[in-house]
C-alpha cells in the first residue's frame, strides 16, 4: 500500500505540517528534526508528492514550455535539450503544443490552472500580440529562439536574425549569383521579419534584385511547395535563402524535380543547422544558430527570473555562423 504523509506523522508524532515542511527548502522547521521524519520516511517507503506539495505552498517548479512547430525537427531536438537542463534544476517541464493556434487565451488558460511559475517561448514564428498577451501572464516569461527589437518587457535569447539575413546575402553575392529570393513564413514574428530585411536590404546595396515567397507553412511541405510558385513567377531566381532548414530542405527536393542544378544552376543557404542539414543527398549550407548557448542563456534567465521576479528583464544576443556544405558554389 502507498505511504501516505499523515502515516509518516502518525509514526513520528508529529503534525502532517511537520512532515510536509520537512520535505520543502526553506520551510521553517529545525534540522534535528527534519533530518528524523526524513530517516523515518525513508524506512517506510514514503515519497512526497511534489505536485501536491507546490500547490499547497504556491511554489509547483513547473514551467510551461509553449511550442507552435512541433513538426520542424529543429525543435523536437531543442525540447529534448530543455527539458533534461530544467530537470536537471529541480524544475518541471511541462509542455504546451499551439498545434497552430495563434491565440493566447488557451495557453494562458493552461499556465493558470496548473500554476506554472515561469513561462518558455520555444519559437520564432509567434506573432508580436501573442508574445506580448504571454508576457502579462504574471509570471516570469523568457523568449528562446526568436528575438524581437519591439519594446517587450521580457527577457529574450536568440540570434542577431538581420545579421543573419546580411550574411546570406553576402555569400551568394560572393558567389556568384545575381538574383535573389526569400523563402520564409509570417512575417509578422519578428525573427522572421529581421532575416527578410537584412537579406532584402543588403541584397539591393549590392545591386541585386530581391524577391520573395510566403510559405504556407515553415516546414518541408511549405519549402517544397514555394519552390515550386518562386520558379513559376521568376524562373530567373539564382540565389535562394530560406528562413529555416526545414523550408530548405523542401525548396532543395523541389528545384531538384524540377530539374534544376544545386549549386551550378541556383544556390541555396538555409538557417539553423539542424542535424537533417548535414544528411548525405541533402548538404545544405545554413547559418547555424548556437543551439547550447541559447538554451544555457534561456534556462539560466528562468532561473534568476524566478529567484526575484522583480528583476529587469533580459537579453542575450547571439551569432550565427555559416555552415559549408554542398548547396552553394566553392568559394572563388
Amino acid at each position: 500500500m502507498t505511504v501516505t504523509l499523515k502515516d509518516v506523522a502518525e509514526v513520528a508524532g508529529v503534525s502532517t505540517s511537520a512532515v510536509s515542511r520537512s520535505f520543502t527548502p526553506g520551510a521553517p522547521v529545525s534540522e534535528e528534526t527534519r533530518e528524523r521524519i526524513r530517516a523515518i520516511a525513508e524506512k517506510m517507503g514514503y515519497r512526497p508528492n511534489r505536485l501536491a506539495t507546490g500547490l499547497a505552498t504556491g511554489r509547483t517548479g513547473l514551467v510551461g514550455i509553449v511550442v507552435d512547430d512541433m513538426s520542424n525537427p529543429f525543435y523536437l531536438s531543442i525540447l529534448d535539450q530543455f527539458t533534461q537542463g530544467l530537470q536537471d534544476l529541480g524544475m518541471r517541464p511541462m509542455l504546451i503544443n499551439l498545434r497552430g493556434e495563434t491565440s493566447p487565451e488557451a495557453s494562458l488558460k493552461i499556465i493558470r490552472e496548473y500554476a506554472a511559475e515561469a513561462v518558455i517561448l520555444l519559437s520564432s514564428s509567434l506573432s508580436l500580440p501573442f508574445i506580448r498577451a504571454m508576457g502579462n501572464v504574471g509570471v516570469p516569461v523568457v523568449h528562446a529562439f526568436g528575438r524581437s527589437n519591439d519594446r517587450l518587457d521580457l527577457s529574450q535569447a536568440g540570434i542577431k536574425d538581420s545579421a543573419a539575413g546580411r550574411l546570406a546575402a553576402r555569400t551568394l553575392r560572393d558567389r556568384g549569383y545575381k538574383r535573389f529570393a526569400f523563402i520564409g513564413g509570417d512575417i509578422e514574428a519578428a525573427p522572421w521579419r529581421d532575416r527578410f530585411a537584412g537579406f532584402r536590404n543588403m541584397g539591393e546595396k549590392l545591386g541585386h534584385e530581391v524577391t520573395s515567397v510566403l510559405a504556407a507553412s515553415n516546414s518541408y511541405a511549405g519549402g517544397h511547395a514555394a519552390a515550386h510558385q518562386l520558379m513559376q513567377d521568376n524562373a530567373a531566381c539564382d540565389g535562394i535563402f530560406c528562413g529555416n532548414d526545414a523550408l530548405a530542405i523542401g525548396a532543395l527536393a523541389a528545384l531538384r524535380e524540377m530539374g534544376h542544378s544545386v549549386p551550378d544552376d541556383i544556390g541555396m543557404i538555409g538557417i539553423d543547422d539542424m542535424e537533417m542539414a548535414a544528411w548525405s543527398g541533402i548538404e545544405l549550407t545554413t547559418i547555424r544558430q548556437p543551439v547550447d548557448q541559447i538554451i544555457a542563456s534561456a534556462i539560466t534567465m528562468t532561473e534568476a527570473l524566478l529567484e526575484n521576479r522583480d528583476a529587469p528583464a533580459m537579453v542575450q544576443v547571439f551569432e550565427a555562423q555559416l555552415v559549408e556544405r554542398a548547396t552553394l558554389r566553392p568559394a572563388p
